[in-house]
């Protein structure tokens, strides 16, 4: 658009379209203007949908995010859920592995890199990582345990008649028999997101 001449509202000449003009028409700040400007010829060569132009610069420790990346990226493959502690964890490992790990007088182990969250979001950043919601949840419909109520509440009819003497065992006997609501209590938190690749347009586990 800067390339291209406007028409003066009150004259009606053509005049060469200004930074404030095509800024004010994007709706974008001058600054942001000027740095598409200044990456023009990045931004043409980049892949069509992308977001960036540019990946962030290396972290002081590569060697071990590039490890630790492809790690992740295999543990991904297998489905797996994974959180900002197995970074931390697997991460450690390597330097280990690495023989780069000081161990002082009293035992303690010393890393290279200290995994603060400011390192975890750079980490993120360098290697397009994102928090996200895993996707296709497989669902079983009612139809699929039609045959397992049936069965259940069968085995419950059977149990909770009155029996007869030669039939004592395996009964429910009136006096043990309650009615209550039910109500759903979790005893383990199911966690629904995981870290991912960016690109990736579902996240299945």
């Amino acid at each position: 658009m800067l390339q291209k001449s406007r028409i003066d509202p009150e004259t009606g000449a053509k005049i060469p379209a200004s930074i404030k003009w095509v800024s004010q028409e994007l709706k974008i700040t001058k600054k942001m203007l000027l740095r598409w400007r200044a990456q023009e010829a990045k931004i043409v060569a980049a892949r069509k949908g992308s977001r960036q132009v540019e990946r962030p610069p290396k972290g002081v420790w590569h060697e071990m995010e590039a490890a630790l990346h492809t790690r992740f990226i295999a543990i991904r493959k297998q489905g797996k859920p994974v959180g900002q502690r197995w970074f931390i964890r697997e991460g450690k490992k390597i330097f280990e592995e690495r023989e780069e790990v000081r161990v002082d007088a009293a035992n303690k182990k010393h890393y290279p890199c200290t995994f603060s969250n400011g390192w975890f979001e750079g980490f993120c950043e360098r290697w397009s990582i994102s928090w996200r919601v895993k996707t296709k949840v497989g669902q079983d419909t009612p139809d699929d345990k039609a045959k397992a109520i049936q069965t259940f509440l069968q085995e419950i009819r059977r149990k909770s008649q009155p029996p007869a003497r030669s039939q004592q065992q395996n009964r429910f006997l009136p006096q043990y028999i309650y009615n209550m609501d039910q109500t759903p209590l979790p005893f383990e938190f199911l966690q629904n997101r995981t870290f991912d690749t960016k690109a990736n347009l579902s996240v299945p586990w």
